[in-house]
Order: C-alpha cells, then sequence, then structure tokens
C-alpha cells in the first residue's frame, strides 16, 4: 500500500468540487471516493447512513470522513495537552486536518473509524474522546491513539453507551445543521424524524419540559406548531407558548421534496441491507452503475484500487525477478574457472 501523499489526490477533489452542476459533482466525488478507499470500507455506508448521530444524516459519507478528520485532529491535541503537557501540543499533527491531503493508508483508517462511529450514534468529538479517553486513561497507553487505533471491538463497547442526555442537549440542533432540521423546510423524512425523537426525550428528560420545548418551538423555530401539537399535546404546547413573546412557525412550507439517502451511489445487494426497502433504491442503482461505466472509462477498471493492486503485486513481482537473476548475474561472474595447471587465475 502507498504511504506517501499523492497532492493530485486533492487536487482531484477540489476541481470535482468546482463543478457547477449538483448532480455531475456529486457523481465526480462518488468517483473520487472509489478511486480512493477501497471497497471493503464502503460496504457498511448504507447501515451506516441509519445509525449515524442525527445531525450528520444529510451528508455524505465523505463529507461526514471529513468532519471526523478534523475532530480527530482537533482532540489528538487537547488528549496531547493534558496526557503530555510537557510536549508542545501546537506542533503535534499525526495527520493533515484535510482529510484528501493524507496518506492512502490514513485515509483508509479514518474512513473506516468515522464509519464504526456511525454505529454507535455519536457526535464525532464524543466518540474520538470517549475512545482516547479509555485507551489513556484506562489502559495507560504511552500514546495518543491513530485512527487506525478507534475503531476495535473495546473502542465501540466504551462508547456504545456514551450519547447522554446531557451531549444530546449540547449537540442537537446546532447552529451548523442542515437547514432542512429548521421549522420552514420540516417534511417529516426519517432524519427530521430521528431528530425530533431525541426532542421529545430531552423535553421530558428536562426539569422544565414546556420551558425547554418553548426554546426550541419559539425562540429557535425547530418544529412547526402543527408539528409540536401532534407531537407533544396542546396542554404542552400551549405552556410553551405562553413562555415565550416569539411566535412559532405555523406549518411548513408545503412543497414536498422527495428524501434521498445521503448514501446514494454505495448500495449493497443481498437480504437484511437498508438497500431493499429504500425508496431509491432504482435511482441509485442507475446511478451507481453509471459512476462504474465512467470509472472503467477513466482507468479501465470499475475498482480502479484493485486494479492499482493488481499492477503493483505485478511490478513488485517483476523487481523481485530482476533482483533474483542480477544476484545470480553477480555470483557467476565472481566465480573465475582455474587454469590449466589447477590454480585459480589472479
Amino acid at each position: 500500500m502507498k504511504t506517501k501523499i499523492d497532492p493530485q489526490v486533492a487536487e482531484m477533489l477540489a476541481a470535482a468540487r468546482n463543478e457547477p452542476e449538483a448532480p455531475k459533482r456529486i457523481q465526480l466525488e462518488t468517483e473520487w471516493v472509489r478511486s480512493n478507499i477501497p471497497e471493503e470500507f464502503l460496504k457498511d455506508e448504507p447501515s451506516a447512513q441509519q445509525s449515524a448521530w442525527v445531525g450528520y444524516r444529510y451528508l455524505t459519507p465523505l463529507a461526514r470522513t471529513e468532519l471526523f478528520t478534523r475532530a480527530y485532529f482537533d482532540a489528538y491535541r487537547r488528549m496531547k495537552e493534558e496526557f503530555f503537557p510537557e510536549k508542545d501540543a501546537a506542533k503535534s499533527q499525526p495527520i493533515d486536518p484535510e482529510y484528501s491531503k493524507n496518506t492512502p493508508s490514513a485515509m483508509s483508517a479514518l474512513w473506516h473509524a468515522r464509519s464504526v462511529a456511525d454505529t454507535v450514534e455519536l457526535p464525532y468529538p464524543v466518540y474520538i474522546e470517549t475512545v482516547m479517553r479509555g485507551c489513556m486513561a484506562s489502559e495507560k497507553w504511552t500514546h495518543i491513539p491513530r485512527p487506525n487505533q478507534l475503531y476495535d471491538a473495546l473502542d465501540v463497547a466504551r462508547a456504545r453507551h456514551a450519547l447522554t442526555m446531557p451531549i444530546v442537549t449540547e449537540y442537537l440542533y446546532a447552529k451548523d445543521w442542515d437547514l432542512r432540521f429548521s421549522a420552514k423546510n420540516y417534511r417529516g423524512d426519517p432524519v427530521q424524524i430521528k431528530a425530533l425523537a431525541h426532542l421529545c426525550d430531552l423535553v421530558e428528560a428536562s426539569p422544565e419540559p414546556a420551558s425547554a420545548l418553548a426554546e426550541y418551538l419559539c425562540v429557535r423555530k425547530i418544529v412547526p406548531l402543527d408539528v409540536a401539537r401532534e407531537v407533544f399535546g396542546n396542554e404542552m404546547v400551549d405552556a410553551a407558548l405562553a413562555l415565550s413573546p416569539e411566535h412559532p412557525i405555523a406549518t411548513a412550507d408545503p412543497e414536498q421534496r422527495k428524501y434521498i439517502p445521503a448514501c446514494v451511489g454505495f448500495r449493497q445487494d443481498g437480504k437484511n441491507f437498508p438497500c431493499d426497502t429504500c425508496p431509491v433504491r432504482t435511482p441509485c442503482r442507475s446511478f451507481d452503475l453509471r459512476v462504474r461505466a465512467e470509472l472503467k472509462a477513466k482507468t479501465g477498471s470499475e475498482d480502479p484500487i484493485a486494479a492499482r493492486g493488481r499492477v503493483d503485486g505485478a511490478r513488485r513481482q517483476q523487481e523481485f525477478r530482476d533482483r533474483q537473476k542480477a544476484k545470480k548475474a553477480k555470483t557467476k561472474a565472481g566465480t573465475k574457472p582455474p587454469t590449466k595447471g589447477g590454480k585459480q587465475r589472479p
């Protein structure tokens, strides 16, 4: 596996994102992923889409991995300051915070670690710090875990129950969330419904439920009034309205847009995969086939990584044979035939 950073990798992603037309841009990004991330790390994306922290579910797997990379970079420096205060954490850079500027092995490890974090529905800073702190404080590691040390079974076990109500309160409906989480854009899609379920838990756990609901209903305008009445009941909603001078959004814009899961293009065939019941499985399949056809036209293979592996393997074998041949030739040249008198030539 290549261990050096190829600047063309980041340049190709930047070029893809400069494409002005959204459908073509998404296709080019998907081609970039399939050209740089091994197939074995892509097979879990449909499941990860279903279990990722709700705030990430409108993001593509690539965008989520970029978030994870930055979160890892920041967490590494925090842990460095805490556990190794004698060292200058500002000079510590185990990875580049820009995902596409890392080595192929680091990108694969970050992608895989992110997909594992998605299985336990945690915000990435919480998952990474939970795993790191477990290694450092509980197991007394002498170094901060690297990306390829963030996804074994013990890591997942440590993180599985870390989504506490204080964490939900801190991260739910953050200011940088997608605008589809706002009341005016409410459509009742699976991601919005999951976020609303977290809000129900938050309001129920609050010592002042009506006040908590007023914050999201009237002040931050996350839930339309008609949806709030349906979910929380008229009595709770009326109590919330009485606590705030601001008015909620009565109902969302009636225009309905079809929900498209962010994992589109990474379909998996077979039983028990979310793809079996996905509402866009047919266009997703067509998109996947188009991406693979483009890759084959551009690189000669639907799986450029596997193709490069075969080429690199053949090259290494040929180099080995060449070295063996040169070694034998050198050995043969060093063996001089004896003279007639039985003595070696000088």
